[in-house]
């Protein structure tokens, strides 16, 4: 099977209340490895805490249930559907979900030529000064080490609004590579949605804004 640089190496080089909740299954598995139970709020959907984070159910060292904040940034529902706190995702069958250093959900497809990353860089966001400022820094910063990128567009997928841009780039054994970045604002967070293809496995725009398009965004939020 043919490997290819996960885009997260890439772009780290571009840029360094439980009372009114009830337990309601199924059990889960989180990014770190630990099994949970969904829990629902009073209007029957997800419970989050005050700053958007999952609101989950686990069992303490004395089999006790407890109930917790979130702090890995995903979960796995029956080995097929991410659900994090700005998205949720039906992963397509063709999909694997694979490991990634930065706790961020890493597709890769069965022929390991098409690669989906979904980032959560709302902390980034914070800490380099807001959204506006973590874009240009992300456009300028990939154009100051000779990534050839597009200009970045408004766009609006599956009636989503979001910025794109491309990039030019090598595999690791000097490949041809495409990719596309997505910067989309949902319930309150800030998501960098990478889609990396070689051997051309894209060879158009419109099939990379395909597979963005199949994720369901909660609350997504306009880009100005």
């Amino acid at each position: 099977m043919k490997r290819f640089v996960p885009m997260i190496i890439i772009l780290a080089v571009i840029i360094t209340a439980f009372s009114s909740c009830k337990v309601s299954g199924p059990t889960v598995v989180g990014s770190n490895g630990n099994a949970y139970e969904m829990v629902t709020g009073e209007d029957g959907g997800r419970a989050l805490d005050a700053n958007g984070n999952l609101i989950v159910a686990s069992k303490d060292a004395d089999g006790n249930e407890v109930t917790e904040v979130l702090t890995e940034k995903y979960l796995i529902i029956d080995d097929d559907k991410l659900m994090a706190p700005a998205y949720d995702y039906e992963v397509p069958k063709e999909f694997k979900v694979e490991s990634s250093e930065a706790a961020d959900p890493l597709l890769v497809n069965e022929n390991g030529k098409l690669q989906i990353h979904i980032m959560d860089k709302t902390k980034a966001v914070a800490e380099m000064g807001g959204y506006e400022k973590y874009v240009k820094k992300t456009y300028q910063s990939s154009v100051a080490v000779g990534i050839a990128v597009s200009e970045i567009e408004n766009v609006t997928i599956a009636d989503v609004p979001m910025q794109r841009f491309s990039m030019n780039l090598q595999d690791d054994d000097g490949s041809p590579m495409v990719g596309y970045g997505y910067f989309v604002k949902a319930n309150n967070r800030i998501l960098l949605i990478t889609v990396a293809a070689v051997d051309g496995e894209i060879t158009d725009v419109s099939q990379a804004d395909a597979e963005v398009g199949k994720i369901d965004f909660i609350n997504p939020e306009i880009t100005e």
